[in-house]
């Protein structure tokens, strides 16, 4: 079966905007998870954190209580990775859109003009997220370290 090229490049096309798609899916799941795992890591050593029944404290090391600082940080270069292969990918699609000329040249066009203007806010919120889940684990680890 013979494929003609632009039936394949609008395959191509299809299959690239699905996995732009894929990084944005992902990139709400990594901050998802991100949280989850800070949380989960707090609640453990909150447990930890207390005195048995003489009054004498457990032992949980301070740095301990610094780990969850790694998980935005974490999430921050895998969203940044993600950033840049969607841009790799957009500029791709844009050169496929250029072969179809038409009155309006497509998405991938579109976005390149919003973002130039400033009107696209999701690459910003993802940043704005992983800096204030960042200051709010090493706020923790400041207040532990000060208890």
């Amino acid at each position: 079966m013979e494929t003609k090229p632009d039936e394949l490049a609008l395959r191509e096309y299809d299959a690239l905007r699905r996995e732009i798609d894929g990084y944005f899916a992902e990139l709400r799941k990594l901050e998802t998870y991100a949280v989850l795992a800070t949380a989960a890591v707090y609640s453990f050593l909150i447990t930890l954190d207390r005195q048995d029944d003489k009054g004498n404290p457990y032992s949980v090391p301070v740095w301990a209580w610094a780990l969850p600082i790694a998980f935005p940080l974490l999430a921050a270069v895998r969203g940044w990775a993600f950033g840049r292969q969607i841009e790799l990918i957009a500029e791709y699609l844009r050169e496929i859109e250029l072969r179809y000329p038409r009155e309006n040249l497509g998405w991938e066009h579109f976005m390149k003009q919003a973002r130039a203007q400033k009107r696209t806010r999701l690459g910003t919120s993802s940043y704005i997220f992983a800096l204030v889940l960042g200051g709010m684990t090493v706020a923790v680890f400041v207040w532990r370290l000060m208890r």
